[in-house]
């Protein structure tokens, strides 16, 4: 499997594998067993998981951040009223 995931790794660093002949010339070169070269030349992640042994599905979720409040309004709240810089002056 080790060769499986440096194959992926490479291929996705690999920005000169465009064209779907680059491609298949790179599956063709990797050290990986039959069912394996299938499963990439067809591109069926699936069948993929599957050669290499593994049965788990694996989802990633994006949440965004909550936003923070602005600068202004804590300022704002901080800062003392005219009135009472002028009664604490008096």
């Amino acid at each position: 499997m080790s060769n499986v995931v440096k194959f992926l790794e490479t291929l996705g660093q690999n920005l000169e594998i465009v064209s779907d002949a680059d491609f298949m010339d790179a599956v063709a070169a990797a050290p990986v067993d039959g069912d394996v070269r299938q499963a990439l030349a067809t591109r069926d992640p699936a069948r993929l998981n599957m050669a290499v042994g593994h049965t788990c599905t694996v989802l990633s979720l994006l949440v965004p951040a909550e936003e923070e409040p602005q600068q202004e309004e804590e300022t704002e709240r901080d800062a003392p009223d005219e009135g009472e810089t002028e009664a604490r002056a008096a």
